[in-house]
């Protein structure tokens, strides 16, 4: 698998793809000035954030409010891929307020709980929202619309992880298929080099 980082930065807003092996344990802690979501397609962390820990692995989604200290501690050797967006408050304020939900990042902000895991369905339709998020990010600076597109894809990114939260908790829960998916997945992962 190759290994690659992407990102587009700008004032308001940034978006980074990693792909790569931690070979570094040491704990990482920081806080932003911004909102910051997490999608992780490949991950075996711990996250702290507002009194809580959170184990994270693969399919894992996480909120966390702007100015909130977070601690993440690696577990060595693994691969790790996940998409990371940072955004301001006012990237959104215009669009959320035209579309009658200047009340979501509050609410975002306000859970308990603010890390989901999905089900492979969902998995598919966030990492794609995620590559279009960077996708979109590439033409910021030549296409006319990107600016706007840009902001409407996040707050699909937005909604769509909300409607995750507010879910019944067994709704989320891998199924027997996803289970054994998984399973033929992590056994092609260990195995594909191996002469058959």
């Amino acid at each position: 698998m190759d290994k690659q980082n992407k990102a587009v930065i700008t004032k308001e807003f940034q978006i980074h793809y990693i792909d790569t092996r931690i070979n570094n344990s040491r704990p990482l802690e920081h806080f932003h000035d911004s909102f910051e979501i997490d999608y992780f397609i490949k991950a075996d962390i711990h996250l702290f954030c507002k009194d809580k820990i959170y184990h994270l692995s693969d399919g894992d989604m996480l909120i966390i409010d702007e100015f909130s200290m977070h601690k993440i501690t690696y577990t060595p050797e693994k691969e790790y891929s996940r998409f990371v967006v940072n955004f301001k408050r006012s990237f959104l304020e215009d669009v959320l307020k035209s579309l009658g939900l200047h009340n979501l990042l509050q609410g975002l902000s306000q859970l308990e709980n603010s890390s989901v895991n999905l089900s492979l369905k969902k998995r598919a339709e966030i990492q794609s929202g995620f590559q279009t998020l960077l996708q979109e990010s590439g033409t910021l600076q030549t296409e006319p619309y990107s600016g706007a597109k840009i902001k409407l894809q996040l707050c699909k990114l937005l909604i769509n992880f909300s409607e995750c939260l507010q879910r019944p908790s067994n709704e989320g829960a891998p199924n027997t298929r996803d289970l054994i998916a998984k399973k033929i997945i992590e056994y092609i992962d260990l195995n594909y080099m191996k002469p058959v």
